[in-house]
């Protein structure tokens, strides 16, 4: 009697272990997507996806106009009174007209960058929350099943045992198997409590998409490829564009023209003279004149950006690496945990023969079927974190929602 039951539970097991139902969790919703959740996380956190408005500081005029006024009273009885008024225009050098240009348009794509760049750092804490939400959750279904298997597991041995055709060790073992998995799935329902709300501090919802994966990173690029291109370094090197521009505003090469317009009075005992003037000085460029100052500026500010882009394509490649190793690392555990899965359904129909031939212990016997069913489990996490490595690896490079 004992043979067939012990028989029949092992063909049992080899069901419910090899053949986990997929169940979906209620905290995802079908009709929402990623790019709802980051829209929403920036509406949550108050980043307003706005254009930005330039200063469209396009005029001829270098800076503020100067008036100057002057009044002169001679101490003489015949002498003559001055009182003179005068407009000065500092006006744009063409170089200085065409970096302003350059500027305002460098503001846009700056602000652009920006934006892009927030984004991308709520993408990354987006990716992380809803995949350690979904782990956990596919961590907590596993849990489930091996409880429900091991009540089952429990209620046949206590009746075998009742019967005195088992003795009392497989059945502790079995409780205690079953507390162990009861603390694990109160710890994985406090974590996923705790996910839950960390995702609803951020985003603002308490569902999640239904389809979380995203597409595969285009497999010719090389890592120089993906870090070149990455926001962060184009910000930097925005950064540098317009530091090069307004340094070279400070350079004589930039410096403006004067325009003074002026009317001047001559007042005496036999005249009342006025006069008008316009007066224009120009730089004479042709000399280039260094001046030591902006060019040690500039020496300075190049050394600072040359050492700022190699730290930061270090730190990029560094992080783009690890991620691609972990998905090496992951695709050969797939493999190998592939194998183990197969083996499971050997180890479990070799165990219900050695039980139908009374030539392995019962405890024993309960051990190597949890532990196939541990393998299926591994194996089913497994698949999610090469699915999570995916997600992290498009934000390594740099790639938002």
């Amino acid at each position: 009697m004992f043979k067939n039951r012990y028989s029949l539970l092992s063909k049992r097991f080899a069901i419910s272990a090899l053949l986990l139902p997929s169940v979906l969790p209620s905290t995802f919703a079908q009709a929402l997507t990623l790019t709802d959740v980051l829209n929403a996380a920036m509406a949550n956190q108050s980043i307003a996806n706005t254009e930005f408005k330039a200063n469209n500081n396009t005029s001829w005029l270098a800076s503020n106009p100067k008036l100057a006024l002057s009044y002169l009273k001679s101490d003489l009885k015949d002498g003559t009174d001055e009182t003179e008024i005068s407009l000065n225009l500092p006006i744009k050098s063409s170089q200085q007209k065409l970096i302003d240009e350059k500027l305002v348009a460098a503001q846009k794509l700056t602000q652009s960058l920006l934006a892009y760049n927030q984004k991308l750092t709520l993408s990354g804490q987006i990716r992380q929350q809803v995949w350690a939400i979904k782990i956990s959750q596919n961590k907590q279904e596993n849990l489930t099943q091996k409880l429900a298997f091991l009540d089952k597991l429990e209620q046949q041995y206590q009746t075998l045992f009742n019967n005195a055709a088992a003795t009392k060790y497989p059945l502790l073992l079995i409780k205690k198997e079953k507390i162990d998995t009861q603390v694990a799935q109160l710890e994985q329902t406090q974590r996923l409590t705790t996910l839950m709300e960390q995702y609803q501090a951020l985003t603002g919802l308490t569902l999640l998409p239904k389809d979380i994966v995203e597409k595969n990173i285009i497999a010719d690029l090389t890592i120089n490829q993906l870090i070149n291109e990455h926001p962060l370094v184009k910000k930097l090197e925005q950064q540098w564009f317009e530091q090069q521009q307004r340094l070279t505003l400070a350079d004589n090469q930039s410096e403006p023209w004067n325009l003074s317009l002026s009317a001047k009075s001559l007042n005496n005992a036999s005249v009342d003279e006025k006069q008008i003037g316009i007066a224009a000085e120009l730089p004479l460029n042709f000399f280039n004149i260094t001046n030591q100052a902006v060019s040690n500026e500039w020496a300075q500010a190049q050394g600072e950006y040359q050492l700022a882009r190699s730290l930061l394509l270090i730190t990029l490649k560094n992080q783009l690496q690890s991620v691609i190793n972990e998905q090496h690392f992951l695709t050969q555990k797939q493999q190998l945990l592939q194998k183990a899965k197969s083996l499971s359904k050997d180890i479990i129909r070799e165990t219900q023969l050695l039980v139908e031939a009374e030539q392995i212990e019962q405890g024993q016997a309960i051990r190597r079927m949890l532990n196939a069913f541990n393998t299926k489990a591994q194996f089913s996490l497994n698949q999610l974190l090469l699915l999570k490595n995916n997600a992290m690896l498009r934000q390594a490079a740099g790639l938002s929602l």
